[in-house]
């Protein structure tokens, strides 16, 4: 059936660059990769009151922010001994290039969501 389908489409422009395989930046998508990483380890707990943005890149190094808006979420996201946190870094890095270590630095950002201008600083 896929063989049918595909010799009955004609053939679009190519939008993209053949060896282009996302658009978005590598510091974009590893912001995503470690807010998806939050959300995974942190369940329901915070899950619309974390942002994450990539604040230096030099490759291999990364530091990424992690931002929430009270104290007690901080708390939250590092976790008891900085756990939470050490096995979302983890999980980060094993989907990132060999060799790639990550910083992750939570920042409280008092009421970040409700502040036009922190939305777009982070991209929203």
């Amino acid at each position: 059936m896929l063989d049918a389908l595909l010799a009955k489409m004609p053939e679009g422009p190519a939008y993209y660059p053949t060896e282009m395989v996302s658009d978005i930046d590598d510091a974009q998508w590893v912001a995503e990769l470690v807010r998806e990483q939050l959300l995974a380890v942190l369940k329901d707990e915070l899950p619309y009151s974390v942002a994450t943005k990539v604040t230096e890149w030099e490759w291999p190094r990364v530091r990424c922010e992690i931002y929430v808006e009270r104290e007690s979420q901080k708390g939250m996201v590092i976790g008891k001994g900085g756990e939470l946190l050490k096995k979302v870094g983890q999980k980060v890095r094993s989907q990132m290039a060999a060799g790639a270590y990550i910083e992750l630095h939570v920042v409280v950002d008092k009421d970040w969501q409700q502040r036009p201008d922190r939305l777009e600083r982070l991209g929203y």
